[in-house]
């Protein structure tokens, strides 16, 4: 449970979520997400993290399984998806490993946050 009182996943996204909590950032976790696929269906999807940022908003994932093959093409597919609707790497899409040793590099993720904030 992250300091909001809001359930996450894994320590990963515990630590995220209590930065982004206190840095002031406005965020929800696994809310409802609807996009189109190329057939133009309506695919509903759960980031781990949406940011609101004044006039954008961003979304986050944070990758705690990579070393499992179907997590890892699922990522992929869901970043296609998200591509096909202008959520894109370095814009509005930020994601976050874990090491394949399961550590999580905070310093990081701080940094992350930190250029979040100054927005």
């Amino acid at each position: 449970m992250a300091r909001n009182g809001k359930s996450v996943r894994s320590k990963g996204e515990i630590i995220i979520a209590d930065m982004l909590y206190d840095a002031g950032l406005s965020f929800e976790i696994d809310s409802e997400l609807k996009l189109r696929d190329e057939e133009g269906r309506t695919i509903t999807k759960y980031p781990d993290f949406t940011i609101a940022l004044g006039n954008r908003t961003v979304y986050g994932e944070h990758l705690g399984r990579m070393e499992e093959k179907e997590y890892a093409e699922d990522f992929w597919r869901r970043v296609y998806l998200y591509f096909q609707n202008n959520i894109c790497f370095g814009e509005n899409l930020i994601v976050t490993c874990d090491r394949p040793n399961h550590t999580f590099n905070s310093y990081t993720a701080g940094r992350i946050v930190d250029l979040l904030k100054s927005e």
